[in-house]
């Protein structure tokens, strides 16, 4: 009996050592990127931003960090229980996300979406996991921001690799950022996460396309359009969508955002 229970001991020593390595391995690739990557490129990004921008830039940056540091520091001691302050940075990195991606102009046509269907996927987790307490879907929300590991991994491969000699640097960027989602929400374990980004994105496409259109016309202005139209879409763009095709898509984003909710309240019941 005492030979097992030491052997028990000794398995969650080695559980407890090897999730410290884990985190230890994040961290590490987060201030890697940070030292390497974005140190150079943010002041460009916030040179080019307006002044509201890149307040955005900076509470989106201070909210993914926060999240992060906070979670990972606390699930060293075991299961982390989400709390409201979790919540709100949750929500001030997705609306953050949302106010960078509509002024972005890196990438092709699918790369605003693909930014932004994550953006609209997180409160909905954060905020299932603050009502039921769950520390499995709080876990998840906190591992889709892994995406910014992903995707930048995915774009230096690419160019370690040779890719850029065939391949755009906006179109590798465009499918860094789409693999890297996917990955991320496949990691995260969200029951579905994976297909309903997929559609979201799609969704996103078409919808971004009706808010251009409406920009374009002559009698339509800024201020008359809905906060969801100024949130998702860049002011500049200007093309054509079908009615048919928005309300498909406008179907398909609140059918996706309803069954992904669905999936997540079952989860934790």
């Amino acid at each position: 009996m005492g030979r097992a229970r030491h052997s028990l001991e000794g398995y969650w020593e080695l559980m407890a050592s090897g999730k410290k390595t884990q985190y230890l391995l994040i961290c590490s690739m987060y201030l890697l990127i940070f030292a390497y990557h974005t140190r150079r490129s943010l002041p460009v990004y916030n040179a080019k931003f307006r002044k509201q921008s890149s307040l955005s830039l900076v509470l989106h940056i201070l909210a993914g960090s926060f999240e992060l540091i906070r979670y990972y520091t606390r699930a060293l001691d075991g299961d982390v229980v989400p709390e409201v302050l979790d919540t709100a940075a949750c929500f001030a990195q997705a609306f953050t996300t949302l106010r960078l991606s509509k002024t972005l102009l890196r990438g092709d046509i699918t790369t605003r979406p693909s930014y932004q269907a994550p953006a609209l996927m997180r409160p909905f987790v954060g905020l299932t996991a603050l009502v039921y307490q769950s520390p499995s879907i709080h876990r998840a929300s906190v591992k889709l921001l892994h995406a910014f590991l992903y995707t930048r991994m995915i774009i230096f491969l690419a160019k370690r690799f040779g890719v850029g000699k065939i391949q755009s640097n906006a179109t590798i960027y465009a499918h860094a950022v789409f693999l890297g989602a996917i990955i991320a929400i496949h990691d995260s374990g969200l029951p579905a996460g994976v297909p309903v980004y997929i559609g979201m994105v799609g969704a996103v496409m078409v919808l971004n396309r009706y808010v251009a259109d409406r920009l374009a016309r002559p009698w339509t202005s800024e201020v008359s359009m809905s906060i969801w139209g100024r949130t998702l879409i860049h002011p500049h763009l200007r093309m054509t969508t079908h009615p048919a095709s928005l309300r498909n898509s406008t179907t398909i984003l609140l059918c996706s955002l309803v069954f992904f909710s669905d999936v997540l309240i079952c989860a934790c019941t």
